[in-house]
């Protein structure tokens, strides 16, 4: 076992290990002796369930909704405090706000949804649309 632990430490150094000569492999490694380029094809598994797609489409909604909306509202509340603009702007603002960040969660987790659904059939993931009900129909 320290053998085997001086020759990878050797190898990763960059220097031979001490005793190298030629090719020579210590019979604890296994050499690769020859290459088999025949390709196994084995099915792929790509995602998960259902529960497991909703959870992680889920996860990267609330992440690109709140990551999105709180970068806005401190834009807002910075712009309406240096301009002083008063609160009824603020409060327009942070409505408009908030329907953007809704627009955005729902957008992004049938995007993932859409795209987790394509990696399951074995597609590859497509362009992006803005419209939700486009990646709902999956077109």
């Amino acid at each position: 076992m320290a053998a085997t632990r001086a020759w990878r430490a050797s190898l990763l150094s960059g220097f031979p290990p001490v005793g190298y000569e030629g090719n020579q492999f210590p019979p604890h490694l296994d050499p690769v002796i020859s290459m088999d380029t025949e390709a196994t094809y084995q099915r792929v598994h790509r995602g998960g369930g259902p529960v497991m797609i909703f959870i992680t489409s889920f996860c990267a909604a609330i992440c690109m909704a709140i990551g999105i909306g709180i970068i806005f509202e401190a834009f807002i509340v910075a712009a309406a405090k240096l301009f002083e603009l008063g609160s009824m702007v603020l409060w327009v603002g942070t409505a408009i706000n908030v329907v953007f960040s809704l627009w955005l969660f729902v957008w992004t987790f049938v995007r993932s949804w859409h795209v987790e659904r394509r990696l399951r059939q074995g597609l590859d993931v497509d362009e992006p649309k803005l419209s939700i009900l486009a990646n709902l129909r999956g077109s």
